[in-house]
């Protein structure tokens, strides 16, 4: 509760006009995630070379339609991050969606990453649709205080505990103590929805199944990955929605 209580009190008190975040004058978690300054600058970084797929694998594009569990329509992930390195946007149409590409294994399609292949230059560094944790969690998801934020990372590879390094949120907020996993996606070919996984850093490196959460009244408003939404909205006496992920193909 500690822990956790002093993230949303960072978030709430974050707030954003015409995309420009305003500078607080302390941060009360270490992550801040949502509460720090936007930089007067944002470096460009070279992306990572991403190698050939394996033989064997099916190729996917498509766009990413966003519901929640009671129906409610939201329309398509956007592919512009929020100004804190968030995916987080919706949009109505497919013209303005942002489009994915990705391998999967027909006979076992989990835990692979997913590519934006539509975003702007400015984004090029982290190509990758992924997740982070903070500094406090350790790389690991589990319980109503411990998610991971989705936003732009580098490939990291199947099976992989999470990463320290660069991603967007990193280089948007200034915050440098992060984890992240990009291959947190598993894909049903037959209904097409996409639903996430996390690795834990753990000694067993447990495979953890997770939701995705709409935390619609933070400052930031972040999409996040827990395996326990019944216990976040507990411990916030919310009612955040849970949110599936339906690919839809491209003809292109």
């Amino acid at each position: 509760m500690p822990l956790l209580s002093s993230l949303l009190s960072g978030l709430a008190v974050a707030t954003l006009a015409s995309e420009k975040a305003v500078p607080l004058s302390s941060h009360t978690t270490s992550c801040g995630i949502f509460g720090l300054p936007f930089p007067t600058w944002i470096p460009l970084l070279s992306g990572p070379c991403t190698p050939p797929p394996p033989t064997g694998l099916q190729s996917q594009t498509c766009f990413i339609r966003v519901k929640d569990t009671t129906g409610k329509d939201y329309g398509y992930l956007k592919p512009e991050w929020s100004n804190f390195g968030l995916y987080n946007q919706f949009c109505p149409t497919i013209e303005d969606a942002l489009k994915v590409s990705f391998e999967y294994d027909p006979s076992a399609p989990s835990g692979f990453s997913m590519k934006a292949v539509n975003t702007p230059e400015s984004q090029a560094a982290f190509p990758f649709l992924g997740a982070f944790t903070c500094s406090w969690d350790d790389g690991i998801v589990g319980g109503p205080e411990k998610f991971a934020p989705m936003a732009g990372v580098p490939e990291t590879p199947q099976g992989s505990t999470p990463v320290s390094g660069e991603n967007s949120f990193t280089q948007r907020s200034g915050e440098t103590d992060t984890k992240f996993e990009s291959a947190i996606w598993n894909y049903d070919s037959d209904t097409q929805e996409l639903t996430t996984q996390w690795i834990n850093l753990d000694e067993d490196k447990t495979i953890v199944a997770t939701q995705i959460v709409y935390i619609y009244d933070f400052a930031q408003q972040p999409l996040v990955l827990t395996d326990d939404p019944e216990g976040l909205n507990a411990e916030r006496g919310a009612n955040y929605p849970e949110m599936t992920f339906t690919c839809e193909p491209t003809t292109s």
